[in-house]
């Protein structure tokens, strides 16, 4: 039986994981043994206190069918990237056959892991839907997504459309990158290609991670059957000034490590965002309609 460790990274969002971790029984499935890993990244003694008690209370164990769940206490905020790296390491050095990364403001639906396991694929994810609108199912948020390699900006595909319009096949979609939201890695990826790059806080290292895969030969691809939801912005206000300068710094990581000759065009785009950017904070435009900002800011 295939051994899989769901990997969840918390910091200071209690109340997500708490929500996140009331549908992961959906995953269970006779055909892989499912472990969960809660990766804690330093936050507040309240907020880790309140995820202990949850997950200690045995009402909740009952209710939400809590088994094999582990929780990891990192001493501060790794970033992303090495947050998740410490349930990574736990998870291969514990026999793992795949390593599931899902955030923690995500819920999931029945079978899509199931279906992941099914395709047998080294790198991939479901659709991303958004949580904040259940009530249209027909809303994309993520189908993966596509790097244009003049400029190092990324492309999620079908952000923000109501329909899906480049399957071509019914068996998956191969794509550049899948979301770091929701991502189920082969272990065999991890032992030849390493584990998440640390260089990156958060931002970038999943679009990182799939395109070293794909130098490698792996397939990354989004399967049109399986489906997530998540909420948009839950690990950090996306429009806020730190948000930004994260995004920013991770385009510029990944444009120096995977455009070679390119990265002049990479470079000079990037300062063109970064002027229009700061043109339009003084300038006080800066809501939610401006356009032209890299991985994780849509067009």
């Amino acid at each position: 039986m295939k051994k899989i460790f769901l990997v969840i990274l918390n910091f200071n969002g209690k109340e997500d994981t708490v929500k996140c971790l009331k549908t992961i029984h959906l995953l269970e499935d006779k055909s892989y043994y499912l472990n969960t890993l809660i990766v804690d990244n330093g936050s507040r003694t309240d907020e880790i206190t309140g995820l202990k008690s949850f997950l200690n209370d045995p009402v909740n164990k009952k209710n939400f069918h809590f088994k094999n769940i582990l929780l990891i206490e990192n001493q501060k905020n790794l970033g992303f990237a090495a947050g998740n790296n410490v349930g990574i390491r736990y998870a291969l050095n514990h026999e793992a056959e795949y390593v599931l990364l899902l955030n923690n403001d995500t819920k999931v639906e029945m079978n899509f892991l199931k279906n992941l396991v099914i395709l047998d694929l080294p790198l991939s994810s479901p659709i991303v839907k958004f949580r904040e609108f259940k009530d249209k199912p027909k809303l994309i948020f993520d189908l993966g997504g596509y790097v244009n390699w003049w400029t190092g900006r990324t492309y999620h595909l079908n952000a923000y459309l109501d329909e899906i319009k480049r399957f071509k096949s019914d068996k998956y979609l191969e794509v550049d990158y899948v979301a770091g939201c929701c991502m189920l890695v082969k272990k065999e990826v991890f032992e030849r290609i390493g584990l998440l790059d640390q260089k990156y806080f958060i931002y970038f290292e999943d679009v990182d991670f799939c395109v070293t895969a794909k130098k490698y030969g792996y397939k990354v691809a989004v399967d049109p059957k399986g489906e997530i939801y998540h909420k948009l912005g839950g690990s950090m206000d996306r429009w806020s000034n730190r948000a930004i300068f994260h995004n920013l710094l991770g385009n510029f990581i990944f444009i120096t490590k995977h455009m070679g000759l390119r990265r002049i065009t990479g470079y000079t785009y990037l300062l063109l965002l970064t002027l229009k950017i700061i043109r339009d904070r003084i300038g006080d435009k800066a809501n939610h309609d401006w356009k032209g900002a890299p991985h994780n800011f849509h067009e």
